[in-house]
């Protein structure tokens, strides 16, 4: 008998052509794949071309007869207006007509009397000499003679060259008055598109060619090289299989450019084109096919290699297999080994105890069976019995490194356990297995702990979440509606430069919209101190009629435009000045009243009334009663009608009516002022608001005082010498310009460093004041105001600084006041409130100056 090494050479000397002839069957194979793969591939991009090219060619055909429609009736309001101005009195008729003509670019003028005889002909080419009579046979040009209000338009060919053609009647019936236009073939009046360049400069999948032609001549295409082809020559560029008549399959083509293939559609008037050079189209296949031949050699040579270390690495994969025992067993309590094929065990490690709970069984099953009815809890012994069930883990470990899960032991322990694939037979089916096991009870403790705590954190970041995108759903389309405004706004005003009405008209509509987002930003921050509680309410002197009074004129001008009629009623008032926050008492009934003007009807009623009611604990207690008889609230609505962002009619937010915040921060300061609020509402008939609001009666003249005072001040800031600090551009031109208005003298600076080292160069005194931003690049307003205070010169204490920024939280103006600045203006900034502020400043430190100057 032959040994092993003489067969293995036999075999080896009689197959050796074998790997040959697979890979030869395997590039075949590729071939033929991929060729109809590129088939199929190239019908798709020649159909999709041809579409692509459809598509467009016919929105040349509507933009042409579009633009044919739109020239006739341009032609047609010139004619009647010329027709006009023949009538005018004194006028040279001639003179007229020509210099019309030329004026409005019209190529020729015919003067036509009753009888349909040319009485004034004046064109710039001869070439309509005797063509317009033929259009005067027309019936319908005869028919206007009689019916003297119509018009006739046409578009003529005539030895290939188009004509606009009008014809109207004279107003004062002597006859007919016509016009013609000689259009320029393939180009618009305008300059727009044209077929000649539909696809010019086109890049198409595969290098592809496009061409459209009318059977005569090459109309457009993407070469350069067919855009140039005579009329009649087309013909010859491709071999004449080209034109089999078959409107949609492949053709194979060639030309002395080489071999294409594309396909051919028709279209109308049109036949459409689209060939690929056959290089491009079966890249593809030649890639795959070298590709494939050279990656079959490198694994067949791959092969023969990792073939003469198989033996060897079997061997290492046990010995290292036994060292893994050797660790797993280190590290787990219990672990043993089950033979699969003859169902035994053997105990490798375990403790004395673990030993008893496996009984004396030899038999895998009966031992697994024995140490779960003594040792796992009721609740976990089927899920443990299927985990270790011999009859099945043979499949349930084919194919993995190892399955494990987690039971319960009694009195409360949790131990994992693992089964580990050991040994396989010649068909890779799992013969051997390690059960490992460990106790587990404190991870599982902190595992359930953590669970516990993470679902609790899943649940809020989904609260969060949801409260996220609706807050933003919300908000999106009120944002987004008024910049839009702003932005096209801008566009109209630049389009009207010249125009001072139409711009100034753009101009209001661009405040009308920059004004809403304001409120917007103001409603959502108000909503948002409310609910975080940064709303401190004040308790200074106001007057209740002043209030009243100012309500009725704010809200009474948007009440005169939509036509609604605004009364304000005040009953008995026993208390007329108060302490509390007025601005916010402002507010509230602004926007109440605001609300029954919006939503009201035309010619609609707004009452708001206030009376004293009887006091309560040394207060004084007002009731505030709004009535309309506007459109009212649905039922379902009134529900929610307190809650951020709800708006009855959706209308509201595509008109900029509301933001859907008014009503929930009434609701939320009047709360804070220990005040009631509900309302009653009927759809269709109105609704009426009660609001009753306790306040402290204020006996003293402070507020008049103050009032007089405030009213006296004189506002002025000429010849003030002024630090303006400010990084972004805009911002920059903007505050340099109201405070040169109003004849400042502005010194720029375009960061906090810049700040300083223009202040500490100045001389002492040089800055009467220093307007200051608090986010800016290389040193913030906060630190610049800091550095300032810090340097040693007498004016650096005392030069007032006022931060001017977009930060508008109640913390902001702490901060600003604590880095040392004198006064907060939030922006987007109130010319008249800065000048204020800036004057009042001043004036304080210089009679401070004064009265130190005299002493």
């Amino acid at each position: 008998m032959l040994n092993n090494e003489k067969i293995t050479k036999i075999i080896a000397r009689r197959y050796i052509w074998l790997p040959f002839l697979m890979g030869v069957l395997l590039g075949i194979v590729c071939f033929v794949v991929f060729t109809g793969y590129d088939r199929m591939k190239i019908e798709k991009i020649a159909d999709e071309t041809l579409d692509f090219m459809q598509d467009r060619v016919k929105k040349y055909d509507d933009y042409k007869n579009n633009d044919k429609v739109k020239s006739l009736y341009r032609l047609a309001d010139k004619t009647l207006e010329l027709d006009q101005r023949l009538e005018e009195k004194d006028a040279d008729q001639e003179e007229l007509v020509e210099r019309y003509m030329k004026d409005q670019r019209l190529d020729g003028v015919l003067l036509i009397d009753e009888n349909l005889n040319c009485v004034y002909q004046a064109e710039d080419v001869g070439k309509m000499d005797t063509f317009w009579q033929e259009q005067m046979s027309e019936p319908a040009v005869k028919n206007m003679l009689e019916q003297p209000r119509k018009t006739y338009i046409t578009r003529l060919d005539k030895e290939g060259e188009n004509y606009d053609f009008a014809v109207v009647s004279r107003t004062d019936g002597k006859g007919l008055v016509a016009a013609y236009i000689e259009k320029e073939k393939n180009m618009e009046d305008n300059g727009d598109i044209s077929i000649y360049s539909l696809f010019t400069g086109f890049t198409f999948d595969m290098n592809g060619i496009v061409a459209v032609t009318d059977d005569k001549q090459v109309l457009s295409s993407n070469s350069e090289e067919l855009l140039s082809v005579k009329p009649g020559e087309y013909r010859d560029i491709f071999t004449p299989d080209i034109y089999t008549g078959d409107e949609h399959r492949m053709i194979h083509l060639e030309s002395t450019g080489g071999s294409w293939y594309g396909e051919i559609k028709q279209m109308k008037d049109y036949t459409l084109y689209a060939f690929f050079p056959e290089t491009a189209i079966y890249a593809l296949r030649t890639k795959v096919v070298i590709g494939t031949m050279g990656v079959y050699i490198l694994c067949w040579m791959t092969f023969m290699l990792v073939r003469g270390y198989v033996a060897e690495s079997n061997m290492r994969q046990m010995e290292k297999q036994y060292h893994i025992i050797q660790s797993v067993s280190s590290v787990f309590s219990i672990c043993m080994l089950l033979d699969l094929k003859k169902n035994t065990w053997e105990m490798i490690k375990a403790s004395d105890q673990i030993r008893k709970m496996t009984g004396n069984e030899t038999n895998t099953a009966n031992m697994m069976k024995f140490f779960c009815k003594n040792t796992v809890a009721q609740s976990e012994r089927q899920k443990f019995w299927d985990f270790v069930n011999p009859d099945t883990l043979a499949e349930r470990l084919q194919g993995k490194d190892y399955i494990n899960c987690q039971t319960e032991i009694g009195k409360g322990e949790w131990f994992s356990i693992m089964l580990v694939p050991q040994h396989h037979d010649a068909h890779g089916n799992v013969e051997a297995a390690l059960f490992l096991s460990r106790n587990i009870t404190d991870e599982k403790m902190r595992e359930m702990d953590y669970q516990k705590k993470l679902e609790k954190s899943v649940e809020q970041a989904e609260q969060a979440n949801i409260a996220k995108t609706d807050f933003l759903r919300r908000m999106s389309h009120d944002i987004r509606t008024p910049i839009n405004g702003i932005r096209g706004m801008v566009d109209i005003c630049r389009y009207y430069i010249g125009n001072p009405k139409k711009q100034e008209e753009c101009l209001d509509k661009i405040l009308l919209s920059s004004t809403f987002l304001m409120e917007l930003v103001n409603d959502v921050l108000d909503m948002n101190k409310l609910e975080s509680g940064q709303i401190k309410l004040e308790e200074k002197p106001f007057s209740i009629s002043e209030i009243l009074k100012e309500v009725e004129t704010v809200v009474g001008m948007a009440a005169t435009e939509q036509g609604i009629t605004l009364t304000v009623k005040k009953g008995e008032i026993n208390h007329e000045n108060l302490l509390g926050s007025s601005l916010h008492v402002r507010q509230i009934l602004q926007n109440i009243t605001s609300n029954a003007v919006k939503y009201n009807k035309p010619n609609g009623k707004v009452i708001l009334e206030c009376r004293e009611l009887p006091p309560k604990n040394e207060k004084a207690v007002f009731e505030f009663v709004c009535t309309d008889n506007g459109i009212g609230m649905s039922p379902e609505f009134q529900e929610h009608a307190f809650e951020p962002f709800v708006q009855e009619n959706s209308s509201a937010r595509t008109s900029y009516t509301g933001t859907g915040l008014g009503l929930a921060i009434v609701k939320k300061l009047v709360e804070q002022m220990e005040g009631t609020i509900h309302f009653v509402s009927e759809p269709g008939k109105g609704t009426r608001f009660t609001l009753v609001i306790p306040f402290l009666p204020d006996d003293s003249i402070e507020m008049q005082t103050e009032q007089t005072q405030s009213t006296d001040a004189v506002k002025g800031i000429e010849n003030d010498k002024i630090l303006l600090v400010e990084d972004y551009e805009i911002n920059m031109e903007i505050a340099r310009f109201v405070l040169e208005n109003e004849g400042a003298q502005v010194q720029e600076a375009w960061n906090g460093k810049e700040a300083v080292d223009l202040f500490a160069a100045s001389e002492p005194g040089g800055y009467d004041v220093i307007l200051m931003d608090l986010m800016m690049p290389v040193m913030g307003g906060l630190e610049a105001a800091q550095c300032i205070r810090k340097l040693e010169r007498e004016d650096a204490k005392t030069v007032p600084i006022i931060a001017m920024t977009a930060n508008a939280f109640a913390d902001d103006e702490e901060r600003s006041l604590a880095a040392g600045m004198d006064a907060h203006i939030s922006k987007p900034l109130d010319a008249e409130k800065l000048i204020q502020v800036i004057s009042d400043i001043c004036k304080k430190r210089k009679e401070h100056a004064k009265g130190d100057a005299d002493i």
